[in-house]
């Protein structure tokens, strides 16, 4: 029930079950580990959309971040580091980490295609971040 509410960006339904007991840890039926459940939460809300700055308070986002080793380009490619990329990818901790798997198989440029941020995808892109780096 709560990948439901989540997919469909119910943030009071979510919030609902969440406090009404609904596990993170959980989603319909299939155990998985909290990185997944937030993982699900980041992928689907993090598009400016409402939904994530009321739901996200329910979820150990940054037990997520540290399992899934995010890199501080990672990070801003997901919109959680607000960073200026022109000037970030000119220095060799953000440069070294742009074609980087994290633990969940994704590099900064699927996350920036996933919220469909163009300027973050055409920054990535500018700096040679690979399209056909898979996470299989």
């Amino acid at each position: 029930m709560l990948f439901v509410a989540i997919n469909s960006r119910d943030a009071t339904i979510t919030k609902l079950l969440m406090q009404a007991g609904a596990d993170s840890f959980r989603i319909d039926g299939v155990n998985g580990t909290e990185a997944r459940a937030v993982a699900s939460i980041f992928h689907r809300s993090l598009a400016g959309h409402p939904f994530a700055s009321e739901c996200l308070p329910f979820f150990p986002v940054s037990k997520y971040i540290e399992e899934a080793e995010h890199s501080p380009l990672h990070l801003a490619a997901l919109g959680v580091l607000h960073v200026d990329l022109a000037t970030a990818l000119q220095t060799p901790e953000y440069l070294s980490s742009i074609n980087q798997l994290s633990t969940d198989k994704m590099t900064p440029l699927h996350f920036a295609v996933t919220r469909s941020d163009i300027s973050t995808v055409k920054h990535l892109l500018r700096y040679g971040a690979d399209p056909e780096v898979r996470g299989e």
